[in-house]
C-alpha cells in the first residue's frame, strides 16, 4: 500500500469515527456544524471521509461530545464520556480554532528550521507539494490529520507533541522576564493580551513538544 493509499484510507476510518461518535449522541450533523463553528458540509465531508479532518477541528470536535480524542486517533470508536474541561461559554470554537492552527504551524516551521532542511526536501520526503506546506507552515491552510501525522514522523517526533490540551484554572501565564524571541502577527498578540482568553493562552502553554523554558518563553513573547 502506497503512502498515499494509507492516508486516504486514514482519512475514511477517521471519518467513519466521527460519525458514529455524532450518531451515538443522536445529534444531527447541523446542530453539531453549528456547535464546533464548522460549515455543515466540511462536516459531513469529514464524516465521509471525502477529507482528512484537522487537528484542531478533531480536538473541538471530541471537546463538544467530551470523548477521548486519543480513541479515535487509535482508530478506535471512543468509549465512556470523559469529564469536561471547557473552560466557558467566552470560548469561541472559531477562535480557538485559529489559534491552535497558528500554534501548530509554528510547531512545524520550527522542526524544519531545527533540522536545518529545505522546505522542498521536506515536501518531496513526505509528499506533499511544496506550495501546500508553505501554507501549511504559515497557518494559512489547514492540515489534514494524515498528513500531519505523515509530518509527525518525518521529524521523528511523538504525535502528541502537536497536541493541545487545557490547564487546570489555577495555572495562570507567567508574567514576561525577557524579550519576546518569537515574531507574532499583530492581531495574535492583542488576542492574548486580552484577559478574557486566558484559556487560550493555557492551551497554548500545554504543548508538549517544547521543553518548559521554551514553553515559558513562547507564552512569554505572546504577552509581549
Amino acid at each position: 500500500m502506497s503512502d498515499q493509499q494509507a492516508r486516504i484510507l486514514r482519512t475514511k476510518m477517521v471519518g467513519a469515527l466521527i460519525r458514529k461518535t455524532r450518531l451515538d449522541s443522536g445529534e444531527s450533523v447541523e446542530d453539531t456544524a453549528q456547535a464546533i463553528a464548522l460549515n455543515p458540509s466540511v462536516l459531513e465531508e469529514y464524516e465521509a471521509g471525502q477529507r482528512g479532518i484537522a487537528l484542531p477541528d478533531l480536538e473541538l470536535f471530541c471537546h463538544h461530545f467530551e470523548v477521548d480524542i486519543q480513541d479515535i486517533l487509535a482508530n478506535k470508536a471512543p468509549g465512556k464520556k470523559i469529564p469536561s474541561k471547557k473552560a466557558g461559554a467566552e470560548q469561541k470554537p472559531e477562535v480557538r480554532r485559529s489559534l491552535r492552527q497558528r500554534i501548530i504551524a509554528a510547531q512545524l516551521r520550527k522542526l524544519r528550521e531545527e533540522k536545518v532542511t529545505a522546505i522542498e526536501v521536506v515536501a518531496d520526503a513526505v509528499g506533499i507539494p511544496t506550495e501546500t506546506l508553505e501554507a501549511y507552515e504559515r497557518s494559512t491552510q489547514p492540515i489534514p490529520l494524515p498528513e500531519l501525522e505523515a509530518l509527525s514522523h518525518y521529524y521523528e517526533i511523538d504525535f502528541d507533541q502537536f497536541m493541545g490540551q487545557e490547564q487546570p484554572a489555577t495555572k495562570e501565564p507567567q508574567a514576561a522576564t525577557s524579550e519576546p524571541e518569537f515574531d507574532l502577527p499583530d492581531d495574535l498578540v492583542a488576542f492574548v493580551r486580552d484577559p478574557g482568553n486566558l484559556p487560550y493562552l493555557r492551551l497554548a502553554a500545554a504543548l508538549k513538544q517544547l521543553p518548559e523554558d521554551e514553553l515559558r518563553r513562547f507564552a512569554q513573547s505572546l504577552l509581549g
